[in-house]
């Protein structure tokens, strides 16, 4: 039986180690029958030298079969390189003895007992060194090994046994050589099982690297989604900007539109007006279209320094309606088409010495989340002043959003998040936001977002209800630890700048020139940018002693 089953273990594993283990137990299985006696007195009586033939064939074919059997499944050519050679040259003395038994009676009587002598030697010595591949086997591949050692062991102990009973040296230690079969099939059990243990462990271990690879496929399509994910998250929040963008320049465009209009009107006016008749017409007209080029070039600069992540700054004093008009007439139409409303509001008089147009881009990413999230009603924007500074609110009528949402927002986590997974966004609106106000010293906070609305908050330094006009001198005198350049006189700037004895950070460029073009410029040669006319109150911008104290 156990014959069969390693033959249809082999059939079905295909490892050869079943097949030398099935060889083994059918030489082992025909030497049991031999030894009995029966088979030579029935058939071999008169030819007993080949009896004694065909029992060292027997003999040592088991033996060398084992102990192929051995360097197959154990794999000692790799793992036990030394050991493996002694079994290999076993087995090549075995073979020999093996080939050399038919011609036994053409043997002298001094040959035929060196390869009787010699068959005994083989069998007994691969059964003495295998336990210790057992043992070495158990130690590196696992204890699931534990049958080999003790199979081969049984049979080791076993011929100690009868040689020790065979010598005398106890008398009263009995010899039954009829024991050598039970012995041989307790080992051929032992071998059996631990073939049985060891295909489990290495199903076991398949199964556990299918398990882990499934794993790792399944991390890997996740990893592969995630990042077709912000893929799409990435291009949809570069078309968002373009649309922003776009947005910005027309309504820039338009305002332009406006400005040539009245810059034609105020020209036919002039040029009519001989006796100054529509004087204060022509004023206002030209106070309008100079206002008006004021706000369409905050907004145009706002569009192009959005990809900007220096910390340059352009700081100016603007009144709060200068900074919150052009967002009102950017917004209100998407709102309208909405149904929505936007309403825009400044409590009393409120000036400003901030970055105007980062300012206006950060307050137009938090609209923008207002118009997406805000199905009813609408939002507004308040603008006033505390002591310490201005108080931007902006509340609107959406859906709101999770307190685990708000608290991440809050925090300082900069991954991407959306309030709301069915409404299309890249989620990185308000963090822009939060950066840009943070850029400007201030401070962004959610107080409150519930499903009727969410209120936000902005604290910005510097506001004032007016300004106090001063000179560059008085800038310089309050900022020893900085340069003034004026941009507007092109050669004292350049030489100034040639000779500047401070580091480009601690550069302050003067200028009346607040377009996209001349801030671009200026954010490659200095550190700051003041934009005319200046007041006594910049000194007091946080900017000023922050990067003074790195210095």
């Amino acid at each position: 039986m156990l014959i069969l089953l390693n033959f249809l273990f082999f059939s079905i594993t295909g490892h050869r180690e079943f097949i030398w283990l099935a060889i083994a137990q059918a030489f082992f299985a025909l030497n049991t029958v031999h030894s009995e006696g029966y088979f030579t007195i029935f058939f071999l009586a008169d030819t007993p030298l080949l009896g004694v033939a065909i029992e060292e064939i027997f003999k040592c074919g088991f033996a060398a079969a084992m102990a192929q059997f051995g360097r197959s499944f154990v794999g000692t050519r790799q793992r036990f390189p030394k050991r493996d050679l002694v079994l290999r040259t076993l087995i090549g003395a075995a073979l020999g003895i093996m080939l050399l038994q038919p011609g036994l009676w053409l043997y002298p009587p001094g040959l035929r007992s060196a390869l009787h002598i010699g068959g005994w030697f083989v069998a007994v010595a691969v059964a003495l060194f295998l336990p210790f591949i057992g043992f070495a086997a158990m130690k590196q591949l696992g204890r699931q090994l534990w049958p080999l050692f003790v199979g081969w062991g049984s049979l080791a102990a076993f011929i100690i046994y009868a040689a020790v009973a065979s010598m005398g040296i106890f008398s009263w230690l009995p010899i039954n050589w009829h024991l050598s079969g039970p012995v041989g099939l307790f080992e051929s059990l032992m071998v059996t099982l631990a073939l049985g243990l060891n295909l489990k462990k290495i199903q076991g271990d398949k199964l556990e690297a299918d398990s882990n690879y499934a794993r790792s496929m399944e991390e890997r399509v996740a990893i592969s989604e995630q990042a077709a994910r912000l893929a799409k998250e990435k291009a949809f929040a570069l078309e968002t900007v373009n649309s922003q963008n776009a947005l910005l320049h027309a309504s820039g465009h338009d305002s332009r539109q406006v400005i040539l209009a009245l810059n034609s009107a105020i020209g036919v006016l002039k040029r009519g007006d001989g006796a100054s008749a529509h004087g204060e017409l022509t004023a206002m007209l030209q106070s309008s279209a100079d206002y008006l080029n004021e706000i369409v070039s905050t907004t145009i600069s706002g569009a192009n320094i959005v990809g900007d992540d220096t910390d340059f700054l352009a700081l100016s004093s603007f009144r709060a309606q200068a900074l919150v008009e052009p967002l009102a007439m950017m917004f209100r139409t998407p709102f309208a088409g909405k149904k929505l409303t936007l309403t825009v509001q400044v409590e009393g008089e409120v000036t400003l010495v901030s970055d105007k147009p980062l300012l206006m881009r950060a307050l137009a990413n938090l609209l923008s989340n207002c118009y997406h999230y805000t199905e009813r009603g609408g939002a507004s924007l308040t603008i006033g002043t505390e002591a310490s500074g201005a108080a931007i609110h902006i509340r609107d009528s959406g859906r709101g959003m999770s307190p685990a949402i708000l608290h991440a927002l809050n925090g300082d986590d900069t991954g991407r998040l959306r309030g709301h997974a069915d409404v299309g966004g890249t989620g990185s609106g308000f963090r822009s936001a939060k950066r840009l106000i943070e850029r400007l010293s201030g401070s962004l906070e959610i107080l409150s977002s519930d499903s009727s609305g969410t209120l936000i908050r902005i604290l910005l330094p510097c506001a004032w209800p007016e300004v106090t006009p001063c000179d560059a001198e008085t800038i310089q005198a309050g900022l020893p630890d900085w340069q003034l350049l004026d941009f507007d006189q092109r050669a004292a700037f350049e030489t100034g700048l040639a000779a500047a004895t401070v580091a480009k950070r601690q550069i302050i460029a003067l200028s009346y020139d607040d377009t996209t073009v001349t801030r671009s410029r200026l954010r490659n040669q200095v550190g700051l940018m003041i934009i005319k006319p200046i007041c006594r109150e910049l000194l007091g911008h946080p900017v000023f002693a922050a990067r003074s104290e790195n210095v």
